[in-house]
């Protein structure tokens, strides 16, 4: 009975550990992610700024204001799931 007692709380004990370290390298993975994420969308921002830098027409001007919007919009969104990953 005593040693039946003591399996269980070191199984017990290794199993939180185990969750411990699983937490720790999807924080890690999530963290990595949400890097690239960035990045990623300040390339596409600069390349809506350097394109609409050059001479267009007001209506190209509008779409390229559109598409910064839209960035900007998706970028929330991930980041809003990322969050709730965490």
């Amino acid at each position: 009975l005593t040693a039946t007692i003591l399996y269980l709380l070191v199984r017990t004990y290794f199993h939180f550990k185990k969750d411990k370290n699983i937490h720790r390298v999807i924080k890690k993975e999530i963290n990595q992610a949400e890097e690239v994420l960035h990045k990623s969308f300040d390339i596409l921002r600069e390349d809506v700024i350097d394109y609409d830098n050059k001479k267009l027409t007001a209506t190209e001007h509008k779409r390229m204001a559109d598409f910064r919007k839209d960035i900007d919009a998706a970028e929330k969104v991930i980041n809003k799931e990322m969050d709730d990953i965490r």
